[in-house]
């Protein structure tokens, strides 16, 4: 008898995840984890057994290390295998292995073909442009392979896609303002300068919103953390470029545009 065919899908944007989109299938261990973050990572081309290997056992090798690699391959063919579809494949492939899936099954990649249409409809359609960001955006569900443990492909890609939704979120933040949706523009930089306080294009942003609703108080505030966090963390003063942000604020305090949420 034929199994039935289940549409996969695989979320990592958050904690990693893998289902048919109403239930999740069991994907073991940390070895499971960091095996499927380093194939989706390459997906589509060859990764090397040495660069598994290294990506599995950061720190020590076991023994016998090529059969370990094998059994982990084999238990993560036997999770994907279970969905019955024929374009779910990890394949032994000189000098290691390579993982082909159907277009559009990870979360990620979904994520970035709704950022590229977003570009696409940035100056005809600035609303549809900052409706697909928010569509991109909603798909995070935390910090990208948050419960896969460190490894140097798995950081690299984590490290990818943290400035990848950074920089969606400025951009979709700059579309609202553009549309007269301060408030929630200021929604989002508070959140993206809270996540990343020693970036001070994030600050100017933030500061350039609160400035437009008539809020000089709170953009100076914006800017004094994250000039505190600059001076703390990393030693230096704000760059010439939040400088000017500042002294444009001051120069303008009083002569602010409202902007309606």
């Amino acid at each position: 008898m034929r199994r039935a065919q289940m549409a996969i899908s695989i979320s990592v944007l958050g904690v990693m995840e893998i289902g048919d989109g109403r239930t999740c299938v069991p994907l073991g261990g940390p070895g499971q984890r960091r095996l499927l973050c380093a194939l989706l990572e390459r997906q589509g081309w060859v990764v090397p057994s040495g660069d598994l290997i290294g990506e599995l056992w950061p720190a020590a090798r076991p023994r016998g290390v090529q059969e370990a690699l094998y059994v982990q391959v084999s238990r993560l063919r036997r999770v994907l295998s279970s969905f019955g579809d024929a374009e779910v494949l990890l394949l032994s492939r000189t000098p290691g292995y390579v993982l082909k899936l159907p277009s559009g099954c990870v979360d990620a990649d979904r994520f970035r073909q709704l950022c590229t249409a977003a570009e696409g409809h940035r100056r005809a359609d600035p609303a549809a442009a900052a409706d697909l960001y928010d569509q991109a955006l909603g798909l995070w569900r935390g910090p990208a392979f948050q419960d896969v443990p460190a490894g140097p492909i798995r950081d690299k890609s984590v490290d990818r896609l943290a400035t990848e939704r950074r920089l969606a979120v400025s951009r979709l933040a700059e579309l609202q303002v553009g549309l007269g949706r301060c408030d929630e523009a200021i929604a989002l930089l508070e959140g993206l300068a809270l996540r990343h306080p020693l970036d001070e294009r994030v600050c100017l942003q933030l500061m350039a919103a609160f400035d437009r609703v008539g809020r000089a108080g709170d953009a100076l505030d914006a800017y004094q953390r994250t000039r505190a966090s600059l001076i703390t963390e990393l030693g230096v003063s704000p760059s010439p470029l939040l400088e000017s942000g500042l002294r444009g604020l001051l120069e303008r305090t009083g002569e602010t545009k409202s902007c309606g949420g």
